[in-house]
């Protein structure tokens, strides 16, 4: 564990005053570099949000990732896009489905595409017409949707058709339905009807879910419906986590829920994968790191080695923006199911909040600073320390950490009186439990479910 080294690898050149970051994560790594390695520090250029501008340190190296890379846009090209009119939207997208139609051999004869209701970045969702429902046995999946036989009948006449891209992995593919299948017949979980190839298409088919939209209903919601999304999402999780399988992106898009119904589906586990894979890293991370012969240490001072001879800081750091636990902020090699805790205690957040989403940041040093402005510098401090990591900045944040009920009370004043006491402070109790920066004494979803929130 490195906190404040004696001594410096190389000499050091201060950085300039100005309003830029400087935010070290510093991972342990033995430095390999000769004692004279010139530091080279960042230009004190103005920004206009006090996080914009994060400094390189020797553990910043870009991790092994699923996420697409980001994409760069100049401000010209943003300024002479023009947003589609729903007119031309609606074209595309049935010249969408008419290629695939007429492309994709076979699919006639057992689905109808009737329109798109999803895309992301490694696939896009269509909902169809089940036209040979009818001939196949669905007993194996249709008591998972909990719904009476008259509903089935006619919710079950559609699909969704996830169609995944050919340029994910064939490994990603396959890993993802390995998990549906063996996730069949677990509760508040989207199930898997079938799954077929065609060339280089791959598709997956799931029911079609009808589901409300997050961001438009989140605020209307009262306490007890409240109440009902967060059990129907932890129940979800608990049986996913019973199987030591992390889901990796757990967030409102990604969590199907029926206002009508008072229940939920999670779906979308292309991201999903066993704790083991976890364990694997940090096994080839730590025989990389007894390689080393040198164990001199760097100072934490703001700037960055040039030509870092070090092996990059490889960790899973799949995910959405605003979601993404701190331990994969840190890139930590390690990850337990409790990933999927804390995303589920941002959701929360949101609804106490009335803010969506609550954590804003694109990039993950802003991101970092978003937690410490609610956590203050010594608790992100103990929280860097426990994962091998040093956590320093230039910003002003304050010491100690802003409870939630201050948070709340400022953001959602209103929603609190119409809340019950008893249920506002559970609440808030469970809040605190699920967004536990240590993720070894975050609560479980296990736990979480006999929590007193979902008592009354």
């Amino acid at each position: 564990m490195v906190i404040d080294p004696p001594e410096p690898v190389a000499p050091i050149t201060p950085l300039t005053t100005s309003t830029a970051t400087a935010t070290t994560v510093v991972a342990t790594t033995p430095v390999t570099t000769p004692a004279a390695t010139p530091v080279a520090t960042p230009a004190a250029t103005p920004v206009t949000t006090p996080a914009a501008t994060p400094v390189t340190t020797p553990a910043a190296t870009p991790a092994a990732t699923e996420t697409a890379p980001p994409h760069t846009t100049s401000a010209t090209t943003l300024t002479e896009t023009k947003k589609p009119s729903k007119e031309e939207e609606d074209a595309r997208v049935a010249e969408e489905i008419d290629h695939l139609m007429k492309t994709v051999k076979g699919l006639p004869d057992y689905y109808k595409l009737i329109d798109k209701i999803g895309e992301g970045t490694f696939s896009t969702v269509y909902k169809a017409l089940d036209i040979r429902r009818d001939l196949y046995h669905n007993g194996d999946w249709e008591p998972q949707l909990m719904e009476s036989e008259e509903e089935q009948k006619t919710m079950n006449q559609y699909v969704a058709l996830k169609r995944i891209y050919h340029t994910s992995s064939p490994r990603r593919i396959a890993n993802e339905v390995y998990i549906l299948r063996k996730l069949i017949g677990s509760p508040c979980i989207s199930p898997l009807i079938t799954a077929f190839r065609q060339q280089d298409q791959v598709f997956v088919v799931m029911p079609y879910i009808p589901h409300d939209d997050f961001k438009k209903t989140f605020h209307e919601m009262p306490m007890l419906e409240i109440k009902s999304y967060m059990k129907a999402l932890l129940t979800a999780l608990h049986y996913l986590h019973k199987q030591n399988i992390l889901h990796r992106d757990v967030k409102p898009n990604n969590f199907l829920y029926n206002r009508r119904k008072r229940t939920g589906y999670l779906i979308d586990f292309g991201l999903a994968e066993n704790e083991e894979e976890g364990r694997k890293l940090e096994e080839y991370t730590a025989k990389v790191d007894a390689k080393s012969q040198n164990n001199m240490f760097i100072q934490s001072i703001m700037g960055y080695v040039k030509n870092d001879a070090r092996h990059q800081v490889r960790a899973n750091r799949a995910g959405t923006r605003g979601f993404r636990a701190p331990e994969i902020l840190m890139k930590v090699t390690r990850q337990t199911c409790a990933i999927d805790i804390w995303a589920a205690g941002v959701i929360l957040s949101c609804f106490l909040t009335g803010r969506y989403p609550f954590f804003l940041a694109n990039e993950e040093s802003d991101a970092m600073m978003e937690l410490a402005q609610i956590y203050g510098y010594r608790e992100m401090k103990k929280c860097a320390s426990s994962h091998g990591r040093t956590f320093s900045t230039n910003i002003n944040i304050p010491l100690s950490r802003i409870p939630w009920f201050k948070l709340v009370e400022h953001l959602n004043k209103e929603a609190i009186q119409s809340w019950d006491t008893k249920d506002y402070k559970d609440a808030l109790d469970l809040l605190d439990k699920c967004m536990d920066l240590n993720p070894k004494t975050r609560i479980t979803a296990t736990d979480a479910l006999q929590h007193p929130f979902f008592s009354s």
